[in-house]
């Protein structure tokens, strides 16, 4: 799907939606102050859009104005979604969007960080926070968006497949890290929780990489620390991939199935050192303060939601074992020097 919206008079909004099947008549679900108010189909022609074979009538196009909507003029909260992948294609800027920037944040977690969303995204006109859920063309649309300057997006994506296209469109991005242990601790948590659900429940909390992983976890693997590092040891490499350096393969990798080069380390810390600001989820005040510089804004203080007992307990318990060391092999030691090489940053003000 690609999208995009013409203009906003107050009284009047235009844009153009082209579904992913060329041969439906898109339609948008006006949503005002919360409440859904209207679904509009599109009647205007786009004959671009048919003349490049990208649809096959072109009516992709559509209004939203008094007459089928009332109540929109003068409403401060305005959205628009696809109605046919409820994805927002649209909302009136908000009073407190004070930022006229575009940021992009690589989500380095396997669980996104719902609450620093919350705190960035009322600062900007437009927010995604799941790029990594829409097709790689609909992602690339929506960070090529035009009709905007302020746009905050976030995803956990292989960076280096849209680094071109976040510099064309002058994003600055960020990260923060994590400890790489404490993070597969996590992972393996949600393992055992999606086993315990359905694969509905699950699937957008899960990639599909670790949708397969969790269908060759046993039900009493996490019982003991014997069982669970001896699947660790047997997983299949094609099983573990998922779980290896997962943060390195995001900096440098292309797909899933790429294989990490020899100058992994150094590439990742290469890519790291090209972001507007780095941080790490154990001091994120520290983080907080790199994004205000970087975007010239102020930002309310927020920290890292507390980890919790079980994490920590079992990070602790997986830091003993060889295997979860040959695992995370790149990723402890990216994240050591870029800890390190910060703490001499903040020495040396």
């Amino acid at each position: 799907m690609l999208f995009n919206i013409d203009g906003d008079s107050g009284s009047r909004i235009e844009g153009w939606i082209m579904p992913d099947n060329p041969s439906v008549t898109p339609s948008v679900l006006v949503v005002i102050e919360g409440e859904a108010v209207s679904t509009i189909t599109a009647q205007v022609l786009r004959p671009l859009l048919r003349e490049q074979g990208l649809h096959e009538t072109g009516v992709c196009g559509f209004i939203v104005d008094a007459k089928n909507c009332p109540p929109l003029a003068g409403a401060e909260n305005v959205e628009l979604y696809d109605t046919d992948t409820n994805v927002r294609v649209y909302r009136r800027r908000p009073v407190s969007a004070d930022v006229d920037a575009k940021l992009f944040r690589l989500e380095a977690q396997l669980l996104r960080d719902a609450a620093l969303n919350e705190v960035l995204d009322p600062h900007f006109h437009m927010a995604f926070t799941r790029l990594d859920s829409f097709p790689e063309e609909t992602a690339k649309s929506i960070l090529g968006l035009p009709f905007s300057n302020s746009l905050y997006v976030t995803g956990r994506m292989y960076y280096r497949v849209f680094e071109p296209l976040l510099r064309d469109r002058g994003f600055k991005s960020c990260i923060y890290l994590r400890d790489p242990v404490e993070e597969l601790a996590e992972q393996l948590l949600l393992l055992q929780w999606a086993q315990s659900r359905s694969h509905a429940t699950h699937k957008g909390v899960l990639p599909e990489s670790y949708i397969d992983l969790m269908s060759v976890l046993e039900p009493d693997t996490m019982d003991s620390m014997g069982s669970l590092e001896k699947w660790l040891i047997g997983l299949s490499p094609r099983a573990r991939q998922p779980l290896s350096d997962p943060v390195a393969r995001l900096l440098t990798c292309m797909s899933p199935d790429d294989r990490p080069s020899p100058h992994v380390v150094s590439e990742a810390l290469d890519t790291l050192a090209e972001f507007t600001a780095v941080g790490f989820r154990s001091d994120m005040p520290a983080f907080a303060a790199h994004l205000e510089a970087g975007l010239d804004l102020d930002i309310p203080p927020f920290a890292a939601a507390a980890t919790a007992k079980r994490v920590a307990d079992l990070a602790a318990q997986l830091d003993k074992f060889e295997v979860v060391h040959q695992l995370l092999a790149v990723d402890r030691e990216v994240y050591a020097t870029a800890r390190k090489a910060f703490d001499v940053a903040l020495e040396t003000r």
